[in-house]
C-alpha cells in the first residue's frame, strides 16, 4: 500500500537484541517477505553485533538493499558484551560502537561490494552513543566524514 499509494518502500531494519538480528533472521525474513513490497536497511553495525556477515548479506541480497546504516563494532567490547550477556542498551555504554577505522566489518571491502551494485544508494552514518557529553559526538563526526570522504564516499548532492 505504501508504494502503491505513496511511491514509498518500506525498508526494514534489522536490530541487535530484536526479533531479527542475525544473518539466519535476515535470510529468512528476506525470503518470507514481498520484495516489491519490502527492501533492506542494511545496518553493518547491528549485523556485526549479532555475529553476520555483511558482505555475505549484501551478496545474497543484492536485489533487496534499499539503503544503508553504517556503523562499526570494536570486537573486544564485542567478546565482553558476549560473554557477560549483556543486551545492546549496556553494550552501547561499554563502547561497543566504534569509529568506522577501528571496528568490524572492515569499511573498504563492504563499500566495494555496495558500490559493485552499481546501484545509487543512499547511506546514513551513525554511531550509538549514550549517554554521552555533549562535546564528544562533534570530533567523531568530523573524523568518522574525513574517513568515509577518503573511501570515496560523497555527500548528498555533490
Amino acid at each position: 500500500m505504501l508504494l502503491d499509494e505513496s511511491g514509498v518502500k518500506q525498508m526494514f531494519h534489522p536490530h541487535a537484541d530484536a526479533h531479527v538480528d542475525t544473518e539466519d533472521r535476515v535470510d529468512r525474513f528476506v525470503g518470507v517477505t514481498d520484495p516489491a513490497a519490502v527492501w533492506l536497511c542494511l545496518d553493518t553495525g547491528h549485523i556485526a553485533y549479532a555475529g553476520g556477515d555483511n558482505r555475505a548479506i549484501v551478496a545474497k541480497h543484492s536485489s533487496r538493499i534499499g539503503y544503508v546504516h553504517l556503523k562499526s563494532i570494536d570486537p573486544a567490547v564485542l567478546e565482553r558484551v558476549r560473554d557477560e550477556n549483556l543486551p545492546f542498551a549496556q553494550a552501547v555504554q561499554a563502547g561497543a560502537m566504534v569509529e568506522p577505522d577501528l571496528g568490524e566489518p572492515s569499511m573498504p571491502e563492504l563499500l566495494r561490494d555496495l558500490d559493485a551494485l552499481g546501484v545509487p544508494l543512499t547511506a546514513i552514518v551513525e554511531l550509538d552513543l549514550y549517554p554521552v557529553v555533549a562535546d564528544v559526538p562533534l570530533p567523531i563526526a568530523t573524523r568518522t566524514c574525513a574517513y568515509y570522504t577518503a573511501q570515496g564516499l560523497s555527500r548528498p548532492g555533490r
